[in-house]
């Protein structure tokens, strides 16, 4: 009798445990396209000519229309193509700079204008900062939904990572956050729904630093509170305190974390995205 009701203890437990299907979309890890054909600053195009390639029917006949043979054909195209678009964040600077990468504000207008010229429905945007009055809970929830929208439409999500640092300032000697690198990655899989219990969950992405699937963790902070910057250029950002926004944890990146002092507090945070879902 006590094995029988330690058996369907067992059963309850795993029932309990896989609550929920993930979403995701397919990839096919021989075919993901890497930054370093075109540069080591290219991870927003290579991440867009991803979720191109990657995506529903509507992204794949786009990718299949770009001009070139080979995806480093296409990867290059594109850069040169609508990189060359006008910044909406720096006056006098293009979308994409292959000396310097693209900044989180540029991805969506880089983006759209790929899809908008094959007639393809253009997509959305948004900072994932916690809104004002929301909890951090609901903020958890609100950004795990527009992923789930978003991948359960076939459209990945591209994301911006960034790292900060607590680094001491050389005017007052103080230790202030500071940013330290960024990143563009696209999320392909998530858990279709989350457990009320839950203050985070798993994901897997592409880094296109590499060229591999990789797994990673979004979750709340409630405990060590953070600062951090909203928006990007040189003059269109603002800091943030009270843990901002959802903190990654991502064992295969380390985006200059590894350069700061050893008694220095690092963390990433997901800064931005981009993908089909609609905001509240």
């Amino acid at each position: 009798m006590r094995i029988k009701i330690l058996f369907l203890t067992a059963l309850t437990f795993l029932n309990v445990s896989s609550f929920a299907q993930d979403i995701c979309v397919p990839v096919p890890s021989e075919k993901i396209i890497r930054q370093g054909l075109l540069s080591e600053n290219a991870c927003g195009p290579a991440a867009i000519l991803n979720a191109l390639q990657f995506g529903n029917e509507n992204l794949q006949s786009v990718y299949q229309k770009i001009p070139g043979e080979s995806a480093n054909d296409k990867l290059i195209y594109i850069a040169d193509h609508y990189g060359k678009n006008a910044s909406v964040v720096e006056k006098g600077k293009t979308l994409f700079g292959i000396d310097r990468g693209m900044m989180a504000d540029d991805i969506l207008p880089f983006f759209n204008a790929i899809l908008g010229q094959y007639n393809v429905p253009q997509l959305q945007e948004t900072y994932g900062d916690l809104a004002v009055g929301e909890s951090t809970m609901a903020h958890l929830r609100r950004m795990h939904g527009y992923l789930v929208q978003s991948i359960r439409s076939g459209v990945p999500v591209v994301a911006s990572i960034r790292s900060f640092a607590t680094q001491k300032d050389p005017n007052d000697g103080q230790m202030k956050w500071q940013g330290v690198a960024a990143h563009v990655i696209l999320i392909t899989k998530v858990p279709g729904e989350l457990q009320p219990f839950q203050k985070g969950f798993n994901f897997e992405f592409i880094d296109p630093s590499n060229g591999t699937v990789e797994e990673g963790y979004l979750h709340i902070e409630d405990i060590r509170g953070f600062a951090a910057i909203k928006g990007s250029g040189s003059e269109n950002f603002q800091w943030l305190d009270g843990s901002p926004f959802l903190l990654a944890v991502l064992p295969s990146l380390n985006l200059d974390t590894n350069r700061q002092e050893w008694s220095s507090r690092t963390l990433m945070t997901l800064n931005y995205i981009v993908g089909s879902f609609q905001k509240d």
